[in-house]
C-alpha cells in the first residue's frame, strides 16, 4: 500500500501449497459460517505469517532490502509447524506456529528493521486504542505494533470476525476440522501491508 514519502511492508515467510490450501480451506470455513472480514485466497489475502511489519520511510526501503538480504545469506531453511488456534482481543482468528526457530528470526528482524521506521506507525491511531496493556502501548511506540519481541506468536492469520459472541462457535468449527501440518520455509518474503495485516503483492523475495 503506497503512503506519501512511506510504505507499509510486511516481512514475512510464506506457507508451502499444503499448508497454503488448508489455511484457505479454514478460512473459508469460517467466513461462510461467521460475520468475518475477509477469507484468505492465493491473490488479496494470502495466507502468510509475519515476522515483521513496518511503516518505513521510502528512503529507508533500499536499506531494509539489503539487509534483509544480507541476513537471509546467513540463514538456513526453517522448519515450521503449526498447532492451535487462537481469537486475539482483535478478534483476529490465529493458526499458531510452533516459535522455536521463527521466534529467533523474528527478534532478529526487529533488531535491524525496527529503526528504519523512524518511529512512523502503520496505523496512527493504533496507540490510542482502549485496553492496551503497559508493555502493548510500549511495543506500539517502540517498535511500531502490538505483537513484537515477548507478546510475538508465529501464526497465519484466518480472518478477523466481527463479533465476540461468535468466538466459541469459531474455536469450534477450527477445531472440527483441524490439521497436523508442518512445512519447511526457505524465503523470506516482503510484501504490501493491507487492511487487516493481510498482504498481496510480493515486493521481494530473499532465499536461505
Amino acid at each position: 500500500m503506497q503512503k506519501t514519502n512511506s510504505d507499509d511492508l510486511n516481512i514475512v515467510l510464506l506457507p508451502d501449497e499444503n499448508t497454503l490450501k488448508s489455511a484457505i480451506r479454514l478460512s473459508q470455513i469460517l467466513t461462510t459460517s461467521i460475520p468475518s472480514e475477509f477469507a484468505l485466497d492465493r491473490d488479496k489475502f494470502r495466507p502468510h505469517i509475519t515476522l515483521y511489519q513496518g511503516r518505513f520511510p521510502t528512503q529507508n526501503i533500499p536499506i531494509l532490502f539489503e539487509k534483509i538480504n544480507n541476513l537471509s545469506k546467513k540463514l538456513n531453511p526453517i522448519d515450521v509447524a503449526m498447532q492451535n488456534f487462537y481469537i486475539s482481543p482483535g478478534k483476529f482468528v490465529w493458526w499458531n506456529a510452533e516459535k522455536n526457530e521463527i521466534l529467533n528470526l523474528h527478534n532478529e528482524i526487529l533488531l535491524l528493521a525496527n529503526p528504519l521506521r523512524d518511529g512512523l506507525i502503520p496505523e496512527p491511531s493504533l496507540e490510542q486504542l482502549p485496553n492496551l496493556s503497559g508493555i502493548e502501548r510500549e511495543n506500539v511506540i517502540k517498535t511500531g505494533a502490538i505483537y513484537n519481541g515477548t507478546l510475538y506468536t508465529p501464526h497465519i492469520t484466518l480472518t478477523r470476525i466481527k463479533n465476540d459472541a461468535d468466538k466459541e462457535k469459531t474455536l469450534t468449527l477450527l477445531n472440527q476440522n483441524k490439521q497436523a501440518l508442518s512445512f519447511t520455509a526457505a524465503e523470506i518474503v516482503i510484501a504490501s501491508l493491507g487492511q487487516h495485516g493481510t498482504i498481496s503483492e510480493i515486493v521481494q523475495t530473499y532465499s536461505l
